[in-house]
Parts: C-alpha cells; sequence; structure tokens
C-alpha cells in the first residue's frame, strides 16, 4: 500500500509503515487511514517509522496513540522509530509517547 499527497506519502511494507513528509491538518486523515491499515490484518508487531517525517500535529499524536492502545489486547506491539534530535522526537518526548531513535 501506498499513499502520496504533495506533502505526504506512506508506504507499507510487511509490519512496517514509513511516513514521510508533514503530519498536519491535511495529512493527518491519510495517516490515520494508512495507520489503520498498518495495525489491521493480526500483525503481531507493527513499526510506524516516522524519521523521515518534518513535522507531527496532535491529531497525529492521538492516532498513534489510540493505535498503540488498541494492540494491546491482542498481544501486538507498535513501534515508533523518529529522528532522535529532530523536531518530531521532540514533540513525541514533550507528549510522553515513546518512540526509538534511528
Amino acid at each position: 500500500m501506498r499513499t502520496e499527497d504533495p506533502a505526504y506519502a506512506a508506504e507499507l511494507t510487511g509490519s512496517k509503515l514509513r511516513v514521510r513528509g508533514e503530519l498536519d491538518s491535511g495529512a493527518v486523515d491519510l495517516f490515520a487511514r494508512d495507520l489503520d491499515a498498518a495495525t489491521d490484518g493480526g500483525r503481531r508487531s507493527v513499526v510506524v517509522d516516522l524519521a523521515a517525517t518534518s513535522f507531527i500535529c496532535s491529531r497525529a499524536i492521538a492516532h498513534l496513540v489510540a493505535a498503540r492502545r488498541a494492540c494491546l489486547p491482542h498481544g501486538a506491539d507498535l513501534t515508533v522509530v523518529s529522528e532522535a534530535d529532530g523536531f518530531v522526537a521532540r514533540v513525541l518526548d514533550l507528549c510522553e509517547v515513546e518512540h526509538s531513535p534511528r
């Protein structure tokens, strides 16, 4: 699955959702759809790679948190990856969203 927009793109390969661009109010609905596709299908582990993402809005963070919570009862794991020192990593830290540096 691949989604492309001028400011947002995502590609789901196996259990990894790679996102690039900006997760702003114009792209958050696309991101929510892509995140739902990544977490549906009985995958035991999903990686959301935000390393190439330059901006993330509060609604996108809410979708990440909801997806992680939805995975827990099924024994699945959702891991968020971001650039170690980028804007998105700082926002995730401020919102206390667990993530791994890339």
